[in-house]
C-alpha cells in the first residue's frame, strides 16, 4: 500500500474517532486532521487573495454569511471540525470582538501560536 494512502487511511480513521469534539490543528499548515490538539489554538485567515472569506452561521455552504474575514486576520478556534459541503468547517471567534465570529473553511486557514 502507497504511504500516501496509508496516511489518509489513518487521518480518516482519527477523523471519525474524534468526530463531534472540541479539537484544533497544530504546525505550520492549513487546518486539516493531520495535527491535533485540543481547542484553544489560533488561527490566521490566508491566502484569499484579497477576496476574504465568507464566515458562515453554520458549517458549509449553506451557512449564512455573518462578515468576511480577510488575510491576516487572527482567530481563536472554539469548536470543529465539522465536514460539510467537501470543506473541514472550524468555528472562529476574534478575540478582540466576541460578536465576529462563525465557521470557516479550512482551506484558508493557518495555524498560528499563540498571539
Amino acid at each position: 500500500m502507497k504511504k500516501s494512502l496509508f496516511a489518509l487511511m489513518v487521518i480518516s480513521a482519527v477523523a471519525v474517532l474524534l468526530q463531534g469534539q472540541e479539537v484544533v490543528i497544530r504546525g505550520d499548515a492549513p487546518f486539516t486532521y493531520a495535527y491535533l490538539e485540543g481547542k484553544g489554538s489560533y488561527a490566521q485567515i490566508t491566502g484569499t487573495e484579497g477576496e476574504g472569506l465568507r464566515i458562515r452561521s453554520e458549517p458549509g455552504l449553506t451557512g449564512t454569511p455573518v462578515f468576511m474575514g480577510f488575510d491576516t486576520e487572527v482567530f481563536l478556534v472554539q469548536d470543529g471540525p465539522r465536514e460539510a459541503d467537501g470543506y473541514v468547517w472550524w468555528y472562529l471567534v476574534a478575540p478582540y470582538d466576541e460578536a465576529r465570529a462563525g465557521w470557516a473553511a479550512s482551506d484558508f486557514l493557518t495555524y498560528i501560536p499563540a498571539p
